[in-house]
């Protein structure tokens, strides 16, 4: 199958499996994708964009050089970097929908890879913080154990409903500014605020404003909300789906927060009762 010159072979987005696929469907569905003007643009200048990246990267390493040492700086700079990549998987899960895809764009290589490492670096320890956050399957069945025992300690327990629901295109559809402002109330909570807010956030930023990938040739920009490649994507997408809708909905100031006994979120995915 792999000598077929005319399919695609793509794993399932969930699930164990395979999607073969003509060819030209695929790149039919990805280019319609990356041709949304409200999500990406094209870059008018691709022999110069990655020059043009690392020299904003540079100018953010100088400005913010106490946070920096000389060789973290150096390093930040990729000189074999090359663009991204997109590419898709079929949601095999979702057959109502017509095997929707979902749109990965691979920061393997690219000149905001390691910037996004450093950021992860400092991220990954906060998200102990977000406290509707789920960490995996094993946390989820001791939070609904928990919740299942002290249920059965009262006397006459109303009855419940359970809810699920799921954000749908989560991560192109937070808002850049929310999500900077989230991500700042979370790295201010830190009790050793080192390396600054001010430096994270602006490295942030550059992966948010730089994020540049190739499909088939064609090499576009992405002008809102995250990527799901980079490293720091799913630390930032948490913080700031924290911030818009987890605080939201469970505080004291949501008239409906009263009717809410659990609420808990896995990336895109809520379950509550």
């Amino acid at each position: 199958m792999k000598r077929w010159k005319d399919v695609i072979i793509r794993p399932f987005d969930k699930g164990v499996g395979f999607v073969v696929d003509d060819l030209s469907n695929y790149k039919s569905r990805v280019q319609s994708e990356i041709m949304n003007p409200a999500t990406y643009q094209v870059v008018e200048n691709p022999s110069i964009a990655i020059s043009e990246i690392h020299a904003r990267i540079s100018n953010w390493s100088e400005e913010y050089k106490e946070d920096l040492s000389q060789e973290l700086s150096n390093w930040m700079i990729d000189k074999n970097a090359s663009f991204g990549y997109i590419y898709m998987n079929y949601k095999a899960h979702k057959p109502e929908k017509n095997y929707p895809g979902r749109f990965i764009t691979s920061g393997c290589g690219s000149p905001t890879e390691r910037i996004s490492m450093w950021i992860e670096h400092h991220m990954s320890p906060l998200m102990n913080l977000l406290p509707y956050r789920l960490k995996d399957t094993t946390q989820f069945l001791k939070i609904i154990k928990s919740y299942s025992e002290e249920r059965e300690e009262k006397e006459n327990p109303p009855p419940i409903i359970l809810v699920s629901w799921d954000i749908e295109a989560m991560y192109p559809n937070i808002d850049n500014d929310a999500g900077l402002q989230a991500c700042r109330e979370l790295f201010d909570e830190r009790t050793f605020p080192i390396p600054s807010t001010d430096s994270l956030i602006e490295a942030i930023r550059i992966t948010l404003e730089e994020n540049i990938a190739e499909f088939d040739g064609l090499v576009v920009k992405q002008r809102s909300g995250t990527a799901m490649g980079p490293h720091h994507a799913c630390s930032y997408a948490d913080a700031a789906v924290d911030k818009i809708i987890d605080q939201k909905v469970m505080n004291d100031s949501n008239p409906m927060r009263h009717f809410i006994e659990l609420w808990t979120r896995f990336r895109d995915d809520i379950f509550g009762v």
